[in-house]
């Protein structure tokens, strides 16, 4: 996880047979804490399709009332996975789904990367208004935390908010804010802009 979801860029050849071949056995994984890792694993490198089975598997638990933190990170990996397929009322769903059971169980934490969703989705959308919202949530609670990934879920919603909008240079200022043009550093650190 550490090579494929930290550091994507810099994942070798070993690292992704070894992801394979974690993602063939996920039929099989009855732990859904290890399962959701593995998932985890495959979210930035486009392999998220072959863990759908096992991600809906555990978010049934949760249904059932088992595994409510594994439940939540499983629905917002099937949202990951539904937004860079398209699949965006698919999306919604999940989304909406894992945001309650945060709401329900009060995981405040476990839901920014929902919120994050949220407004990538309503981003792409041109949907301004839930876009700024969700970006202005992510902001308030990172900046005096240091919490530099809820910081980059910001900076990236308002990356495609304005790239939508061509408001190209802005979209070039929240990006640079992630990662400085021509940079792909190993486990880069975000500054807290």
């Amino acid at each position: 996880m550490v090579r494929t979801f930290g550091d994507p860029a810099h994942a070798d050849a070993a690292t992704f047979a070894r992801l394979y071949r974690q993602i063939d056995k996920l039929s099989a994984e009855p732990t859904p804490a290890r399962a959701v890792s593995v998932a985890r694993a495959a979210a930035y490198v486009d392999r998220l399709p072959g863990c759908r089975p096992a991600l809906r598997r555990i978010a049934d638990t949760a249904r059932e009332g088992h595994a409510i933190t594994a439940a939540i990170e499983a629905l917002f990996l099937l949202g990951n996975d539904a937004y860079f397929s398209g699949q965006w009322d698919e999306l919604e769903t999940v989304v909406g789904e894992g945001l309650a059971l945060c709401d329900e169980y009060g995981y405040r934490l476990l839901s920014w990367p929902g919120v994050f969703l949220r407004g990538l989705l309503a981003a792409a959308r041109g949907d301004r208004a839930t876009a700024m919202e969700s970006s202005d949530d992510m902001t308030r609670w990172a900046k005096p935390r240091g919490a530099g990934a809820i910081q980059t879920y910001a900076w990236h919603v308002q990356t495609i908010l304005a790239l939508g909008q061509g408001e190209y240079e802005i979209a070039l200022q929240h990006a640079s804010a992630i990662s400085p043009p021509g940079v792909l550093g190993h486990m880069r650190r975000t500054r807290s802009g």
